[in-house]
């Protein structure tokens, strides 16, 4: 699949960009992410940052064969016993957004940073946040683009983070985001239903096996 930019000059419709997309999927916990992502030779690497909070991250990505200067980072953050206690998953998510923008701020490397879009949104009938900020990082103009999205007591973020010059990316990034899903990881409901399967066809076997015993023994006697 490709996304085209297309530009209208006169009668002559000009294709501005173009951006080939692949299928991604990440699983963690019960949950599956969805989205489309320019293709990428190698999966993404996940690590688990803290119990509560698991980082994939992948920053090779191809273009019609052309690399591209892009870094894609997904987290879950998965809601801790603390804050089944009562703790909003709005507050949360603010909580979330906010110390996003500080590291930016904070960060050593990060210059001019501006916020260029901040807005709240349903996406797939889950609340969500989006934001575009665009810094000057190691002397490059960087564009961040970032998705905060919430499933049932969970928070992702996704953020694309490439060159500002590339128009590619500048063109289709809201495209990406808006292609991000969330759902129940069929996988893992398959899994939990056939380990209760089991659990049912155990216990009717130890129960057919005590009813024969039973009734041995009352015909041996």
């Amino acid at each position: 699949m490709t996304l085209n930019a297309p530009r209208t000059k006169g009668n002559i419709v000009q294709v501005e960009s173009a951006l080939e997309l692949d299928r991604v999927e990440l699983h963690d916990d019960g949950a599956v992410l969805t989205m489309e992502l320019p293709p990428r030779p190698v999966p993404f690497d996940a690590y688990e940052i803290r119990s509560d909070m698991l980082l994939f991250v992948n920053q090779q990505f191809f273009n019609a064969g052309t690399p591209i200067q892009m870094t894609a980072s997904i987290v879950h953050y998965r809601q801790t016993p603390e804050e089944q206690k009562g703790s909003l998953i709005e507050h949360r998510m603010d909580e979330i957004v906010a110390g996003a923008l500080d590291r930016f701020r904070q960060s050593s490397r990060t210059h001019d940073l501006k916020i260029l879009r901040a807005e709240e949104l349903l996406q797939n009938g889950y609340p969500a946040r989006r934001l575009t900020v665009q810094m000057s990082s190691d002397g490059q103009n960087i564009i961040m683009e970032l998705l905060f999205i919430t499933f049932k007591e969970d928070i992702w973020s996704v953020d694309l983070n490439f060159n500002a010059n590339d128009k590619n990316m500048v063109n289709h990034a809201h495209n990406l985001l808006s292609s991000v899903r969330i759902s129940e990881d069929p996988g893992k409901t398959a899994a939990i239903m056939t380990a209760s399967a089991d659990r049912e066809f155990h216990a009717l076997f130890r129960g057919c096996v005590r009813f024969l015993f039973a009734e041995t023994a009352r015909g041996d006697t």
